[in-house]
């Protein structure tokens, strides 16, 4: 199973369910190929706009913003880690890019109180790459 740039856009309390309905279709060392944009995709259309600017809403306001073809659940690299080992896979790769800055940019963003304690280095991963299997 291969996906690029979908996680991204899964609701949080859907995942489980989707990684669940993955693990059943893949065969015993089966695997999955993940890519994963973490930036805030508004940043794609709007350069002004930092790749980490969603990272300071509240949950509540940022769901008024984030609705339909448009919603980001803004896991983080580390966050969809522990759902796919939850869901039972096996991380079997993980490669992740921090852009030059990005570490020091991600430390002068006024953070919403799910991400303040969250290290700067695993907020600053704007792309990540898994490969994950069914042991």
């Amino acid at each position: 199973i291969v996906s690029h740039n979908v996680l991204e856009h899964v609701p949080e309390q859907e995942l489980p369910a989707l990684l669940h309905q993955c693990k059943t279709m893949l065969k015993l060392n089966g695997w999955m190929i993940h890519f994963i944009d973490h930036s805030d995709h508004l940043q794609h259309r709007h350069p002004h706009i930092s790749p980490f600017h969603f990272l300071r809403f509240e949950e509540q306001t940022w769901s008024r913003w984030s609705r339909g073809p448009f919603h980001q659940n803004r896991l983080r690299w580390n966050e969809f880690q522990d759902h796919f080992r939850q869901a039972g896979f096996t991380i079997l790769a993980w490669e992740k890019e921090c852009f030059q800055g990005t570490v020091e940019n991600a430390k002068t963003i006024p953070l919403a109180s799910r991400f303040r304690t969250m290290p700067p280095e695993d907020l600053a991963v704007l792309k990540s790459r898994a490969v994950v299997g069914v042991r």
